[in-house]
């Protein structure tokens, strides 16, 4: 009999991908694979052989038939991936790389993690509340109990791609988007412009709990565009609870403060100013669990 308690998820992160086997009944990582996503030219039949390995081995001495996937981009209501922003993989390739499996599930990575945190984490037992992941990128969820609001077409998720403010691109520029000052990638193209010699927004976090200033600095600004960024979601949706997941939000360090503090100011509805913003349980685990949880739309 075919193990139906048991799944493969992938998470393909901005920064990060983990393959785990995960118990679908406690939402435990069993056994687990982490590797660095590779540049985005990088991101084809190479990297899919890659995760096809890892795959295999730990799957290895089970019957487990699932697997689900969770990728860093948009994937359609139709399980299509639709943008190559971060990585260049097509549901073609992942499908043909696992047809072993009998049942295969391609979601958005903020799905899959929202989804991880409504059964086993911070969202459980909620009606209406708002995933954020502030990793690599930025984006978010509305979240029905655990069901995710896809929008018309998926792509429900671009809170990073929107503009820091209305006046953006006026003359023509291009815009400055929440991802590009409150994300991973952003802040650390930010600290290497301020001076910093570092490589990954690990670095920056641990630079700055070691008191750099520069570091503190740029990430108490990150903290305050993604803060301002949750109380538009706060004014719009008013949710029960905002979770924050991700690596950035994962230390009490300056992004998370600067956070909650732009947050609590620009929230309008004074009421609606004690509206629960609470970190991730699940932390880094999240995407992996909730793309093995993850049922298709």
């Amino acid at each position: 009999m075919k193990n139906a308690h048991q799944a493969i998820g992938i998470d393909i992160g901005g920064s990060k991908t983990a393959i785990g086997l995960i118990d679908l009944d406690r939402g435990n990582v069993l056994r687990e694979e982490v590797f660095d996503t590779p540049a985005l030219g990088e991101t084809g039949e190479a990297y899919v052989a890659r995760m096809k390995d890892g795959v295999a081995r730990l799957r290895a001495g089970t019957d487990v038939v699932k697997i689900g996937i969770g990728v860093c981009e948009l994937v359609d209501n139709s399980g299509r991936i639709v943008s190559a922003h971060r990585v260049k993989v097509n549901e073609a390739q992942l499908y043909a790389a696992f047809s072993d499996f009998p049942a295969l599930v391609i979601e958005s990575d903020v799905h899959a993690a929202a989804l991880a945190e409504a059964r086993f984490g911070a969202g459980q037992d909620l009606a209406q509340w708002v995933y954020v992941n502030a990793g690599t990128g930025i984006s978010s969820v509305l979240m029905r109990g655990d069901d995710c609001y896809s929008g018309a077409h998926g792509w429900a998720i671009c809170l990073g791609m929107s503009p820091i403010d209305l006046a953006n691109g006026a003359a023509g520029s291009e815009p400055h988007v929440i991802e590009d000052r409150a994300g991973g990638a952003g802040l650390v193209r930010e600290a290497r412009e301020a001076g910093l010699a570092l490589d990954s927004a690990a670095e920056l976090l641990a630079a700055a709990q070691e008191g750099d200033p520069q570091a503190i600095g740029v990430l108490e600004r990150g903290g305050h565009v993604l803060g301002n960024a949750i109380a538009l979601l706060v004014n719009m949706l008013d949710p029960q609870r905002v979770v924050v997941g991700g690596g950035l939000a994962s230390l009490d360090g300056p992004y998370w403060r600067a956070l909650g503090e732009a947050a609590r100011l620009s929230i309008w509805h004074r009421p609606a100013k004690d509206v629960q913003i609470l970190k991730a349980r699940l932390k880094s685990k999240a995407g992996v669990i909730g793309a093995a949880l993850a049922n298709g739309r």
